[in-house]
């Protein structure tokens, strides 16, 4: 048996095999080794979720995976209609890893993802953020925010101890995502000063 006959060519639509491209790319994988690391990783349903959400339309796969081969297979798959390619495969990744998403940016803004999801799946990640992942969610005038709880609990501690409304003194004791929630909270109208009692007081 030669060293091709246990594979088959694939074909699919050029955005498609973009996707695949880039999905294998930032694994530091060929397109093949990254689709048997899918199937070697996932469960069949796993797998036909994220193909659905990846084609995004019925249609049949027919390009290419491994060059040079004679051999062709073409595959129909019948799905139902996604509105976006690109943010579908977007969505599929970050879904089933939600909370680690959270864990890595330790405060996510509404606004910071609003270009890139559309409400229904932000809906679900502040929902899995809350239920699932234990985060604080907090509701804004505007938007929305989740943060970790030990991340907010340092927080409220670092800002109730800052007796001062300047934000240059507000600096001096936040750190980086500690002072994107501090600009946040202000702007939502959830985070003020008091000059009775002089200090930040957050509005729930």
């Amino acid at each position: 048996m030669s060293r091709y006959e246990k594979y088959f060519n694939i074909t699919v639509k050029r955005e498609v095999y973009e996707e695949l491209k880039k999905l294998a790319d930032a694994h530091g994988l060929s397109v093949p080794d990254f689709l048997a690391l899918v199937v070697k990783t996932y469960n069949l349903i796993e797998t036909l979720n994220k193909t659905i959400n990846l084609l995004g339309s019925s249609q049949y796969i027919t390009g290419k995976i491994l060059g040079g081969e004679n051999v062709s297979h073409n595959i129909k798959t019948n799905v139902s209609s996604v509105s976006d390619v690109s943010s579908s495969s977007q969505d599929s990744k970050k879904k089933g890893d939600a909370c680690e998403w959270l864990n890595q940016e330790k405060i996510i803004n509404e606004g910071e993802i609003v270009g890139k999801y559309p409400q229904d799946s932000r809906d679900r990640f502040f929902k899995k953020w809350k239920e699932v992942c234990k985060a604080v969610v907090i509701e804004g005038s505007k938007e929305r925010s989740a943060v970790l709880p030990e991340v907010w609990e340092e927080f409220l501690k670092k800002i109730s101890s800052v007796n001062s409304d300047k934000e240059t003194d507000v600096k001096k004791v936040l750190d980086k995502n500690e002072y994107k929630l501090f600009k946040w909270l202000k702007e939502e109208g959830l985070l003020v000063f008091s000059v009775v009692e002089k200090k930040w007081m957050f509005i729930q």
